[in-house]
Protein backbone atom coordinates (compact mmCIF):
# COMPACT_ATOMS: atom_id res chain seq x y z
CA UNK A 1 0.00 0.00 0.00
CA UNK A 2 1.25 3.34 -1.08
CA UNK A 3 1.88 6.16 1.84
CA UNK A 4 0.61 9.15 0.91
CA UNK A 5 3.37 10.75 -0.21
CA UNK A 6 3.54 7.77 -2.69
CA UNK A 7 0.17 8.57 -3.67
CA UNK A 8 0.42 12.38 -4.17
CA UNK A 9 3.90 11.68 -6.69
CA UNK A 10 1.67 9.14 -8.69
CA UNK A 11 -1.15 11.08 -9.21
CA UNK A 12 0.95 13.88 -9.65
CA UNK A 13 2.55 12.24 -12.80
CA UNK A 14 -0.13 10.51 -13.96
CA UNK A 15 -2.11 14.05 -14.78
CA UNK A 16 1.23 15.52 -15.91
CA UNK A 17 -0.02 18.59 -15.02
CA UNK A 18 1.74 21.80 -14.43
CA UNK A 19 -0.41 22.37 -11.08
CA UNK A 20 1.55 20.39 -8.06
CA UNK A 21 -0.59 18.28 -5.52
CA UNK A 22 -0.33 19.36 -2.32
CA UNK A 23 0.07 17.72 0.82
CA UNK A 24 -2.50 18.11 3.47
CA UNK A 25 -3.77 21.06 1.82
CA UNK A 26 -5.61 22.78 4.72
CA UNK A 27 -8.77 24.46 3.50
CA UNK A 28 -8.79 28.26 3.00
CA UNK A 29 -9.53 30.39 5.85
CA UNK A 30 -11.79 33.46 5.56
CA UNK A 31 -10.65 36.50 5.94
CA UNK A 32 -11.95 39.01 8.50
CA UNK A 33 -11.42 42.48 8.52
CA UNK A 34 -8.39 44.04 9.93
CA UNK A 35 -7.06 43.96 13.53
CA UNK A 36 -8.51 45.28 16.20
CA UNK A 37 -5.54 45.12 18.65
CA UNK A 38 -2.37 46.95 17.61
CA UNK A 39 0.56 44.44 16.56
CA UNK A 40 4.13 46.07 16.75
CA UNK A 41 7.69 44.06 16.49
CA UNK A 42 8.02 42.72 19.57
CA UNK A 43 4.44 42.08 20.18
CA UNK A 44 0.14 42.43 20.11
CA UNK A 45 -1.88 44.42 22.49
CA UNK A 46 -5.61 44.14 22.72
CA UNK A 47 -7.58 46.54 21.63
CA UNK A 48 -9.67 49.76 24.52
CA UNK A 49 -12.41 47.76 25.98
CA UNK A 50 -12.03 44.27 24.95
CA UNK A 51 -13.30 42.11 22.27
CA UNK A 52 -16.54 39.35 21.90
CA UNK A 53 -15.36 36.01 21.15
CA UNK A 54 -15.89 36.47 17.26
CA UNK A 55 -14.38 39.63 17.26
CA UNK A 56 -11.08 37.18 19.19
CA UNK A 57 -11.60 34.36 17.03
CA UNK A 58 -11.21 37.19 14.05
CA UNK A 59 -8.18 38.36 15.53
CA UNK A 60 -6.20 35.03 15.85
CA UNK A 61 -7.38 34.36 12.14
CA UNK A 62 -5.44 37.64 11.04
CA UNK A 63 -2.43 37.10 13.20
CA UNK A 64 -1.99 33.48 12.04
CA UNK A 65 -2.52 34.86 8.49
CA UNK A 66 -0.14 37.53 8.76
CA UNK A 67 2.60 34.69 10.69
CA UNK A 68 2.13 31.95 7.89
CA UNK A 69 2.21 34.33 5.04
CA UNK A 70 4.43 36.79 6.26
CA UNK A 71 7.84 36.23 4.00
CA UNK A 72 6.21 34.69 1.24
CA UNK A 73 4.01 38.01 0.87
CA UNK A 74 7.24 40.11 1.29
CA UNK A 75 8.74 38.52 -1.20
CA UNK A 76 5.93 38.37 -3.52
CA UNK A 77 4.78 42.15 -3.06
CA UNK A 78 8.88 42.91 -4.17
CA UNK A 79 8.85 41.16 -7.18
CA UNK A 80 5.18 42.34 -7.79
CA UNK A 81 7.49 45.48 -7.12
CA UNK A 82 10.07 44.70 -9.47
CA UNK A 83 7.80 43.65 -12.44
CA UNK A 84 5.32 46.58 -12.31
CA UNK A 85 5.89 49.52 -15.11
CA UNK A 86 3.86 52.00 -12.59
CA UNK A 87 6.72 51.40 -9.52
CA UNK A 88 9.55 50.21 -11.14
CA UNK A 89 12.76 50.98 -9.48
CA UNK A 90 10.64 53.19 -6.76
CA UNK A 91 10.15 49.56 -4.80
CA UNK A 92 13.29 50.00 -3.74
CA UNK A 93 12.97 53.29 -2.03
CA UNK A 94 9.63 51.26 -0.60
CA UNK A 95 11.52 48.11 0.22
CA UNK A 96 14.16 50.62 2.13
CA UNK A 97 11.73 52.08 4.35
CA UNK A 98 10.96 48.40 5.88
CA UNK A 99 13.74 49.01 7.64
CA UNK A 100 14.99 45.08 6.72
CA UNK A 101 18.74 44.65 5.69
CA UNK A 102 19.30 44.21 1.86
CA UNK A 103 20.66 40.56 2.02
CA UNK A 104 17.59 39.50 3.88
CA UNK A 105 15.01 41.26 1.40
CA UNK A 106 17.13 39.84 -1.39
CA UNK A 107 17.45 36.57 -0.56
CA UNK A 108 12.85 36.50 0.39
CA UNK A 109 12.63 37.94 -2.96
CA UNK A 110 14.65 35.33 -4.96
CA UNK A 111 13.17 32.47 -3.41
CA UNK A 112 9.78 33.86 -3.40
CA UNK A 113 10.21 34.06 -7.46
CA UNK A 114 12.14 30.61 -8.19
CA UNK A 115 9.14 28.99 -6.34
CA UNK A 116 5.99 30.15 -7.63
CA UNK A 117 2.88 30.63 -5.58
CA UNK A 118 0.93 27.03 -7.00
CA UNK A 119 4.38 25.14 -5.84
CA UNK A 120 4.29 26.57 -2.00
CA UNK A 121 3.55 23.89 -0.03
CA UNK A 122 1.77 24.09 3.34
CA UNK A 123 2.75 22.98 6.44
CA UNK A 124 7.02 22.94 4.61
CA UNK A 125 8.45 26.43 5.84
CA UNK A 126 9.79 29.35 4.15
CA UNK A 127 13.54 27.85 4.77
CA UNK A 128 12.98 24.44 3.42
CA UNK A 129 11.63 26.12 0.09
CA UNK A 130 14.70 28.63 -0.04
CA UNK A 131 16.61 25.01 0.17
CA UNK A 132 15.31 24.05 -3.42
CA UNK A 133 14.79 27.03 -4.67
CA UNK A 134 17.68 26.75 -7.17
CA UNK A 135 16.31 23.77 -8.31
CA UNK A 136 14.92 24.11 -12.32
CA UNK A 137 12.99 20.90 -12.31
CA UNK A 138 9.39 22.17 -10.77
CA UNK A 139 8.41 18.26 -10.63
CA UNK A 140 11.89 17.54 -8.86
CA UNK A 141 11.17 20.69 -6.01
CA UNK A 142 7.77 19.44 -5.55
CA UNK A 143 8.97 16.00 -4.81
CA UNK A 144 11.48 17.45 -2.08
CA UNK A 145 9.17 19.51 -0.62
CA UNK A 146 6.70 16.88 -0.44
CA UNK A 147 9.21 14.34 1.21
CA UNK A 148 10.23 17.19 3.96
CA UNK A 149 6.56 17.35 4.81
CA UNK A 150 5.75 13.69 4.67
CA UNK A 151 8.51 13.01 7.19
CA UNK A 152 8.40 16.47 8.89
CA UNK A 153 11.85 17.03 8.27
CA UNK A 154 14.38 19.83 10.34
CA UNK A 155 15.28 22.32 8.00
CA UNK A 156 19.11 20.89 9.05
CA UNK A 157 18.31 17.86 8.20
CA UNK A 158 16.73 18.74 5.06
CA UNK A 159 19.34 20.65 4.04
CA UNK A 160 21.95 17.83 4.89
CA UNK A 161 20.07 15.58 3.05
CA UNK A 162 19.67 17.48 -0.01
CA UNK A 163 23.79 17.99 -0.19
CA UNK A 164 23.83 14.03 0.11
CA UNK A 165 21.81 13.65 -2.99
CA UNK A 166 24.53 15.82 -4.41
CA UNK A 167 27.37 14.62 -3.10
CA UNK A 168 26.16 11.12 -4.34
CA UNK A 169 25.68 11.85 -7.92
CA UNK A 170 21.72 12.80 -7.76
CA UNK A 171 21.96 16.87 -8.61
CA UNK A 172 19.37 18.33 -8.04
CA UNK A 173 20.25 21.59 -9.09
CA UNK A 174 20.43 20.64 -13.12
CA UNK A 175 16.94 19.46 -14.40
CA UNK A 176 16.48 16.38 -15.72
CA UNK A 177 20.35 14.84 -14.55
CA UNK A 178 19.70 11.72 -13.25
CA UNK A 179 16.71 12.86 -11.11
CA UNK A 180 13.26 12.26 -10.80
CA UNK A 181 10.53 12.36 -8.70
CA UNK A 182 10.34 8.54 -8.38
CA UNK A 183 13.93 8.57 -7.41
CA UNK A 184 12.98 11.14 -4.93
CA UNK A 185 10.35 9.10 -3.43
CA UNK A 186 12.60 6.08 -3.27
CA UNK A 187 15.63 7.47 -1.96
CA UNK A 188 13.88 9.05 0.60
CA UNK A 189 12.06 6.26 1.99
CA UNK A 190 15.11 4.16 2.07
CA UNK A 191 17.08 6.81 4.43
CA UNK A 192 14.18 8.18 6.44
CA UNK A 193 12.13 4.69 7.30
CA UNK A 194 15.05 2.82 8.07
CA UNK A 195 14.39 1.89 12.27
CA UNK A 196 17.50 2.63 13.04
CA UNK A 197 16.63 6.41 12.69
CA UNK A 198 13.95 6.32 14.77
CA UNK A 199 13.12 9.16 17.37
CA UNK A 200 14.39 8.84 20.93
CA UNK A 201 10.85 9.31 22.28
CA UNK A 202 9.76 6.62 20.15
CA UNK A 203 13.00 4.24 21.27
CA UNK A 204 11.95 5.03 24.58
CA UNK A 205 7.72 4.22 23.60
CA UNK A 206 9.12 0.97 22.39
CA UNK A 207 11.64 0.48 25.58
CA UNK A 208 9.02 0.39 27.86
CA UNK A 209 6.44 -1.84 26.12
CA UNK A 210 9.13 -4.00 25.63
CA UNK A 211 9.50 -3.84 29.81
CA UNK A 212 5.66 -3.89 30.38
CA UNK A 213 5.37 -7.34 28.36
CA UNK A 214 8.69 -8.82 30.65
CA UNK A 215 6.68 -7.72 33.87
CA UNK A 216 3.55 -9.24 32.70
CA UNK A 217 5.38 -12.39 31.90
CA UNK A 218 6.55 -12.49 34.95
CA UNK A 219 3.33 -11.79 36.61
CA UNK A 220 2.29 -14.69 35.01
CA UNK A 221 5.20 -16.68 36.34
CA UNK A 222 4.79 -15.70 39.47
CA UNK A 223 0.86 -16.70 39.63
CA UNK A 224 1.51 -20.05 38.16
CA UNK A 225 4.36 -20.33 40.90
CA UNK A 226 1.99 -19.41 43.82
CA UNK A 227 -0.39 -21.50 42.67
CA UNK A 228 2.05 -24.75 42.73
CA UNK A 229 3.20 -23.22 46.23
CA UNK A 230 -0.03 -23.61 47.28
CA UNK A 231 -0.99 -27.04 45.95
CA UNK A 232 2.39 -28.64 47.71
CA UNK A 233 0.84 -27.10 51.12
CA UNK A 234 -2.51 -28.38 50.86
Amino acid sequence: MMNPLEAAMMRRMAADRTTPIRQDDPQPLTIPPGLRGSLTPVGWRPPPGGMTYDEFEAEGIQLALRHRGSLWGLGDWLNYGDDAKDIGEKYVQAAEALQYNEAFLRKVKWVSKNVPMDERQPGVSFSHHATVASIKDSKVREALLLVAGEWELAKADFEKWVAELKANGVSPGNADEDMDPEKIVQLAKEKWERPELESPIAKLIAKAEELELEAVSLLDEAWELRQKVTRVER
